[in-house]
């Protein structure tokens, strides 16, 4: 019976773990999909800047208003997206680099890409709320058999 109860445990151990990676893969899925929207709709606001300026310029007219009020969301889809990445680096255990914003290990020192030394106090283990870190769980069915004789 205690060999059962061992079995089920390990099942019920598995299954929870494959139920959190399983959420881990949706939640950085999203933020994937939220970082490439974000970035569509800054290029295409940049474009719209452009087409703002040009026709002031030819014009011989300006409205600095809207070209302002265009920068400015610009300015916060980037850092929507910054914040987006750096939660996405957070759920897959890196670090990112501030200069050249490669995505490291979590023990790395230096940027694998660039040498630049990385920020010493950034942890890794923040999870972004709603989400939560879980140990790979691992059966081992002899290792089971064996504590079981002795």
């Amino acid at each position: 019976m205690d060999i059962i109860e061992k079995i089920l445990n390990n099942v019920e151990k598995t299954a929870k773990t494959v139920v959190q990676k399983s959420n881990d893969v949706v939640e950085i899925t999203k933020l994937k999909i939220a970082i490439s929207n974000a970035e569509a709709e800054a290029e295409t606001l940049v474009k719209e800047v452009g087409q703002l300026v040009y026709e002031a310029y030819r014009s011989g007219e300006g409205s600095p208003e809207l070209v302002e009020e265009k920068c400015e969301k610009i300015d916060e889809l980037r850092k929507d997206i910054e914040d987006k990445r750096n939660q996405f680096a957070k759920l897959r255990n890196l670090k990112r680099c501030p200069d050249c914003e490669y995505e490291n290990e979590a023990d790395a020192v230096y940027c694998c890409k660039c040498g630049q030394k990385l920020p010493e106090g950034e942890e890794v283990d923040d999870m972004p709320e709603g989400t939560e870190q879980k140990e790979d769980v691992v059966i081992d069915a002899e290792q089971d058999d064996n504590a079981d004789k002795e």
